[in-house]
């Protein structure tokens, strides 16, 4: 017999007109207007990233990773990921062992031993310099272990968008073998052959972007991840 489970989250879009104001927004620091640009960045590292690394997919002797990327807090963006590996047990030689550097928060570790547990972990750099590192909670075996899949950053219950913006609702997931994602707007299949919604799935990250906003969006989105060991 089979064991099956279901795991889904939902939000609430509520489409709202913009709200203007005959104030101009005062620049920050005290700089004149013509000076301040948002792309200004405080020169800081960056900060941790948003969540442990997670595992999306697996095999005899590899492991796929993925993780949330840093909450920016006008810090500069991310130029690499650099992501290590630790073997849990007397044979892994107690240290840290970097297995390499990725651009995106997203890393495949191959030639790992097989039904062998590791910890992993990961540090965000910037042109500042490293942020803080942030590791797995538990060990991960090696080995293509299947698990259902699980929501571990979840929709927002309510949601408020601006009529004609771009609005963006995302979550992570994860589960072996690596889910597939399907978007639900009040109960109907979503897709993206439509020019205004575009639906992305890198890594453990979930995404579901509308591009331009209108009243007819408002609803209850569900996001639903399905492998071969259930929904």
């Amino acid at each position: 017999p089979h064991n099956f489970g279901t795991d889904r989250i939902f939000v609430t879009v509520t489409v709202n007109p913009r709200a203007r104001s005959a104030t101009p927004t005062q620049p920050r620091w005290g700089l004149p207007l013509d000076s301040y640009s948002d792309t200004s960045y405080f020169r800081d590292p960056p900060g941790c990233i948003s969540t442990e690394p997670l595992v999306v997919d697996s095999g005899p002797t590899h492991i796929s990773l993925s993780w949330g990327k840093p909450v920016s807090a006008n810090s500069a963006p991310v130029m690499a990921y650099k992501v290590e590996a630790w073997v849990v047990g007397h044979e892994g030689g107690a240290y840290w062992r970097e297995l390499g550097l990725t651009p995106i928060n997203s890393f495949d570790a191959f030639n790992l031993k097989p039904n062998v547990e590791y910890h992993f972990r990961v540090t965000p750099k910037n042109r500042y310099g490293w942020g803080p590192t942030v590791q797995t909670s538990s060990p991960l075996q090696v080995g293509g272990v299947e698990c259902l899949p699980e929501f571990v950053k979840i929709l927002p219950g309510q949601a408020k968008a601006l009529l004609g913006s771009s609005f963006t609702l995302q979550c992570n997931m994860r589960g072996a073998p690596r889910p597939q994602v399907t978007w639900f707007k009040d109960g109907i299949q979503l897709s993206s052959s439509s020019e205004r919604v575009k639906i992305r799935q890198i890594g453990s990250t979930c995404a579901l972007t509308i591009a331009t906003v209108s009243e007819l969006d408002s609803g209850r989105y569900t996001c639903e991840a399905t492998n071969s060991k259930g929904r």
